[in-house]
């Protein structure tokens, strides 16, 4: 389930909340929560900040925690 926003004035920002539940066969049922800010800088770049917590196995704990991501679209013709 994800939530966004675009605050007023502010164009080129983006808040958003997510939700994720996992239910997988022999493993407890897990659940992440992520609040992130993206912004875009140009039309061919966009900054990401995100924060998730959780509970999760082991095998996702990587999952929680900070990320910072620079996406760039590079355009073929």
């Amino acid at each position: 389930t994800d939530l966004t926003y675009r605050p007023p004035h502010f164009p080129r920002t983006q808040v958003a909340c997510r939700y994720e539940g996992y239910k997988v066969a022999g493993v407890e049922n897990s659940s992440l929560y992520t609040f992130g800010v993206r912004q875009v800088v140009t039309t061919n770049l966009a900054l990401t900040l995100n924060y998730t917590w959780g509970q999760v196995p082991d095998f996702l704990y990587s999952m929680r925690g900070w990320q910072v991501q620079a996406a760039l679209g590079v355009r073929f013709e």
